[in-house]
């Protein structure tokens, strides 16, 4: 089955929406960002992955990561690539991370992300996370790529 890397369209809003809430990822503006994000389906049009970016000064906070167990490691890598293209297209200093789960600190490095103290922080970037906040009261991993 192969597996199609491309920008999301106004046309893929409600589908990606959908694929959020499915996943019980946090609240997301999707029809605000949808020029942000990039998607992979499958040859029948099925979502398989979402990833998308926010604008923080000059950096880049990654969002809506979210992934099907459908989705292969071979598409994740060329979701991971098309969005890191995108992001230094924008002219982009450093890609940020927020994680909650420690356990996916190693997935996060085989792409070249490091872990960065809170202080290593962009304060763009803090600000961003100190305003959404965590309800759960999680602890914070920051994971950075520099573009």
């Amino acid at each position: 089955m192969p597996e199609t890397i491309r920008h999301a369209t106004k046309q893929d809003i409600q589908l990606i929406e959908q694929f959020l809430q499915r996943a019980v990822v946090g609240k997301t503006n999707v029809k605000e960002a949808i020029d942000r994000f990039i998607i992979m389906e499958n040859d029948r049009g099925e979502l398989l992955a979402t990833i998308s970016f926010q604008p923080c000064g000059e950096d880049a906070l990654l969002r809506s990561l979210v992934m099907s167990s459908d989705a292969t490691q071979q598409g994740i890598i060329h979701l991971f690539s098309a969005m890191v293209e995108f992001i230094h297209s924008k002219n982009m200093r450093d890609i940020y991370l927020v994680t909650s789960t420690g356990s996916a600190i190693p997935f996060f490095k085989l792409f070249h992300f490091a872990e960065v103290e809170s202080n290593d922080v962009a304060v763009d970037i803090k600000e961003k996370i100190k305003v959404e906040g965590s309800p759960t009261g999680d602890i914070f991993y920051y994971m950075k790529y520099s573009v």
